[in-house]
């Protein structure tokens, strides 16, 4: 199963549309127009986007059904546990792993 990731130029390079092995180099938190953020930054580890970095987005809000929550789901390939939820999910864990993801 891919994860979804919306490309956009502030949030990291434009790659066409498609499913790609990507790394996971860092999980960040920073500030912008819409508050406080969480971003999962990839770098695309094979095909013609190879190098390209691509970023996935969302507020750094961890319930069963927020848009992280789902995203760190699908990259593990589970649900998160109701204890991780509660005490909160440390993204950095995530960094340093290859997983399938898709741009669009």
């Amino acid at each position: 199963m891919a994860t979804i990731v919306k490309q956009g130029s502030s949030y990291g390079d434009i790659v066409p549309e498609g499913t790609y092995t990507a790394d996971l180099l860092k999980a960040e938190t920073f500030q912008n127009a819409h508050g406080e953020r969480v971003g999962l930054l990839f770098q695309i580890a094979q095909g013609e986007a190879e190098g390209s970095c691509i970023r996935f987005t969302a507020a750094p809000k961890l319930t069963r059904h927020s848009k992280l929550a789902r995203f760190v789901q699908g990259l593990m390939g589970r649900d998160l546990s109701g204890r991780e939820l509660v005490q909160g999910f440390d993204l950095d864990t995530l960094a340093g792993n290859r997983y399938r993801i898709h741009a669009r």
